[in-house]
């Protein structure tokens, strides 16, 4: 009679472990997703080839960043943020962590489609805690890979999840404002991205960033 009873309540263990995990993991949503580069894993312009003139396109910033009191001293502002716009696998997100490595500063690096959670509220949270993050550490880049998944424009197939996702995207996005943050983002297609995001002021400079030519083929091989 002690069995049953036994295996009954190993059972319910079990299942009441595995409820609680699932519990733990939709609480843990999103944390620490920014990934601040470490010293080994520096990638610079010398190893980003077939983007010669994409490089001299982010020279200013990345002068801006390294002395920035220069250029305070001349009543000049932190350049506004770039957005890197071409097809997949161009070089975008090499590109960006090398700009903020070539200008020394914290790079902090975050997909779009992580912040895609079906927890109502878990990505919301998620998404501010990585602006502070780079606010606490600034100066810094703030770089949002895959950014249509995050910005895509508003009432789309009436996901309103995606919807309530990007407004508070745009609200934490403010808190950059008058910091030495500068934002760069990434997106293979810049007409899904909602035109609030794309608004003035939030992005200076848009790159496109192609196919290589033969001679750029030829430096990446």
């Amino acid at each position: 009679n002690v069995l049953p009873i036994i295996l009954l309540l190993g059972i319910g263990y079990f299942f009441i472990a595995k409820q609680m995990g699932g519990a733990n993991k939709s609480m843990d949503f999103g944390r620490s997703r920014a990934r601040l580069t470490s010293d080994k894993d520096k990638v610079k312009f010398d190893k980003v080839a077939g983007l010669t003139e994409e490089k001299e396109e982010v020279q200013e910033l990345i002068d801006f960043l390294k002395n920035p009191k220069k250029f305070q001293s001349m009543g000049a502002r932190i350049p506004k943020g770039v957005l890197l716009v071409g097809p997949p696998g161009t070089g975008k997100s090499l590109l960006a962590e090398a700009v903020g490595n070539e200008a020394n500063v914290s790079f902090f690096s975050v997909g779009g489609t992580d912040f895609k959670d079906k927890y109502v509220g878990g990505s919301e949270k998620a998404f501010e805690e990585q602006v502070q993050k780079a606010i606490d550490a600034q100066p810094s880049i703030l770089f949002i890979d895959e950014v249509d998944s995050l910005a895509r424009q508003r009432g789309e197939l009436g996901n309103t999840h995606a919807d309530g996702l990007l407004n508070k995207v745009l609200h934490s996005l403010t808190k950059l404002q008058g910091e030495e943050v500068y934002l760069m983002a990434a997106t293979n297609n810049i007409d899904l991205l909602d035109k609030a995001f794309l608004r003035s002021g939030r992005f200076g400079a848009q790159i496109y960033i192609g196919a290589p030519d033969l001679k750029g083929t030829e430096q990446i091989f």
